[in-house]
């Protein structure tokens, strides 16, 4: 539990930058689907007040993770 709470606490590092905005990782950076899905549940849950420009690069890392679980078999 410790290790998730560490991992987690440099993810929510990692997705701030200067100035406070938030930056919406790549599907790329995820090595695991239920990482990519924490980091997405993540993004969603720090993204209040963030740009039409931001809320367009949520929903395209949305639809790529959902293609991901679909890759894996997930969904028919």
């Amino acid at each position: 539990m410790e290790k998730f709470e560490k991992e987690k606490e440099e993810f929510l590092v990692g997705i701030k930058t200067e100035g406070n905005q938030l930056r919406i990782p790549d599907i790329k950076s995820f090595k695991t689907l239920p990482e990519a899905i924490a980091g997405y549940c993540s993004v969603v849950a720090n993204s209040i007040g963030c740009s039409k420009e931001q809320q367009d690069q949520i929903m395209n890392l949305k639809r790529e993770m959902h293609d991901w679980i679909k890759r894996e078999g997930y969904v028919r």
